[in-house]
């Protein structure tokens, strides 16, 4: 019978130690997780300024543009001096 309390003895270390790697592995993916979370969040950051940026250049081309349009447009003539009857 002693025998098996020393086999229950060492498995049951066995165990602890396999617990504890398990959950040192864990904490640290979590870790790892966490910090791609980060900068995951940090480029969605960087993109979204991005886009703004790319936003506000194309307005001021479209806006450069119509400016260009209006200002290349010939003048209207006058209108010519109706005919009346005499």
């Amino acid at each position: 019978m002693e025998r098996f309390f020393i086999g229950t003895a060492c498995e049951d270390q066995k165990c602890k130690e396999d617990l504890q790697a398990a959950q040192t592995a864990s904490e640290t993916a979590q870790k790892a997780l966490t910090a791609k979370q980060n900068e995951l969040n940090a480029t969605k950051g960087a993109l979204a300024a991005a886009q703004a940026e790319v936003a506000k250049l194309k307005k001021e081309a479209e806006d450069a543009k119509a400016a260009a349009a209006k200002a290349a447009e010939p003048a209207a003539p006058a209108p010519a001096p109706k005919k009346g009857k005499k």
